[in-house]
């Protein structure tokens, strides 16, 4: 089978390449940041490019980069490739969304991981993953390596060896690419549960609501694929049923995902938020037989990267922080999640990374 697909963004997403917009591209000018074209400013501007390369430590402190350009005559307004709107710190970073040849698209892979994730939520597979999780957590086991092995080894119970699992069938091509224009800078505001109020600002290149982009996915024969048999015998008696009802059961998914959310949010009186997942709902409860909803990107929390469907009890989050070391550092296992991230469009949080997925066959 094979579809394309038509990907509508709903809210702003981040798609990160790992790349950094440093502080010194960034010009503030009153209330508004600039961040400066270099490519185009170094092919235009001779003299500038043999400034910088007689003097490269200018591109490393923006007071210098900006009293060059006056030295050598050049307008800055010139060369502005993006504007940040809203209070933007000192020595602010911006992260880039990933792109080619300078043009943002929607990996692929970033795609079928999100597609995975809520295709698990959604069918008898997520509660396999949780009994063993929960096995796990009451086994007891003292020797985190031991465990955490084991924890590695519940994808394996369940899917067997990437080469052999079912997803392997999955495939999900890269989007179009859309224009370096269709990006913006967003303003990514950490804001933590408990203070009720924001407590980190981070800067991230992003395609806003209403952006579209297109591609395919197809889905295997499974006959193709004859060490699946291994599977069949070992495993699950029929890992191909992870496809049946595709759309269905990702709807699903992200229905338990909701629901979960608003429980979060309720707990916590965030209206805003609530006031989304409501609306959110009502989308997903309208939707075409063939278009679901995903949640992709940076920046979207634990709960939407895991098959958890239920808000974790205090001593399963104690579990995880002790099998995953630096990275649970932050987990409160009192209170988790202790923080989310949002954006804020018109004075109203959103979530990051919403978008509409429809099918057609090809």
């Amino acid at each position: 089978m094979v579809f394309n697909y038509k990907i509508e963004i709903l809210t702003p997403t981040v798609i990160l390449s790992g790349d950094k917009i440093k502080s010194f591209e960034i010009i503030k000018d009153g209330n508004k940041a600039f961040v400066v074209d270099f490519d185009r400013l170094i092919r235009n501007e001779e003299n500038f490019m043999n400034f910088v390369i007689n003097y490269p430590e200018i591109l490393g402190d923006r007071n210098n980069f900006l009293n060059t350009l006056k030295r050598l005559n050049i307008n800055y307004k010139n060369y502005i490739k993006n504007e940040i709107k809203g209070y933007i710190k000192g020595n602010t970073e911006v992260s880039e969304f990933v792109k080619t040849a300078g043009r943002p698209y929607i990996p692929g892979s970033s795609l079928k991981g999100a597609i995975r994730t809520f295709l698990i939520k959604g069918t008898q597979f997520q509660g396999e993953y949780e009994k063993k999780f929960q096995y796990l957590l009451e086994s007891k086991k003292d020797n985190k390596k031991d465990i955490k092995k084991l924890v590695k080894n519940i994808d394996l119970k369940v899917f067997g060896k990437a080469v052999m699992s079912p997803f392997k069938l999955l495939k999900v091509s890269d989007s179009n690419y859309l224009e370096y224009n269709d990006l913006k800078i967003a303003n990514i505001q950490v804001y933590h549960l408990l203070k009720n109020k924001t407590v980190l600002d981070l800067y991230a290149e992003y395609l806003d609501s209403g952006k579209v982009l297109n591609g395919t996915i197809k889905i295997d024969d499974f006959e193709k694929y004859g060490s699946m048999d291994f599977i069949l015998r070992h495993y699950y008696k029929d890992p191909r049923l992870i496809f049946n009802d595709f759309v269905k059961n990702i709807n699903l998914g992200v229905k338990r995902y909701i629901e979960k959310e608003k429980e979060i949010v309720t707990e916590q009186g965030i209206e805003d938020l609530k006031r989304f997942y409501n609306m959110l709902e009502d989308k997903l409860n309208n939707l075409n037989e063939n278009q679901f909803l995903l949640q992709l990107g940076f920046s979207t929390g634990f709960y939407s990267k895991t098959i958890f469907v239920k808000h974790l009890e205090v001593k399963q989050v104690k579990f995880l922080k002790s099998i995953l070391g630096k990275r649970a550092r932050n987990y409160k296992p009192e209170f988790f999640p202790l923080t989310k991230r949002v954006v804020k469009k018109d004075g109203v949080m959103q979530p990051l990374g919403w978008i509409m997925v429809t099918l057609t066959k090809k």
